[in-house]
């Protein structure tokens, strides 16, 4: 039987592998397969043609990365901030309760999960703009 969730060559991994590490596996497997991280979330998003393809974090290849992009943001949610990707957000209107308006921004690269936390050792996306 073929395991289609990691590829049909790839093991499935242990069983006390944590949802976290299994994620960052795949993320893992995907840069080294030519993919964006946040590609496999949203399809579109392809890796920078001068971008490194580094396997962790402590890499040295030079080259752009989300660390170093400007759409890489900070959003607070709750008590907490996560690292998004910003690319594309745009400011929409909305009726609040009871009846009132409000503007809030929409993230179609972020959602509230893990998946599109955007690490900063990940290869740029051909969306990157360097820091100022």
């Amino acid at each position: 039987m073929t395991d289609t969730l990691f590829g049909p060559d790839a093991a499935p991994p242990d069983p006390g592998t944590s949802p976290d590490r299994r994620r960052t596996i795949r993320q893992r497997d995907a840069i080294a397969g030519g993919v964006h991280p946040l590609g496999l979330v949203h399809r579109g998003v392809r890796i920078h043609p001068d971008a490194p393809r580094p396997t962790g974090p402590g890499g040295d290849e030079p080259g752009p990365r989300c660390g170093g992009c400007v759409f890489r943001q900070s959003l607070g949610h709750h008590d907490r901030a996560y690292a998004k990707c910003a690319h594309g957000a745009v400011e929409v209107a909305r009726t609040g309760y009871p009846g009132r308006p409000y503007t809030t921004t929409e993230y179609p690269r972020a959602s509230h999960g893990a998946a599109t936390d955007v690490r900063a050792w990940w290869p740029a996306c051909t969306d990157w703009q360097a820091e100022a």
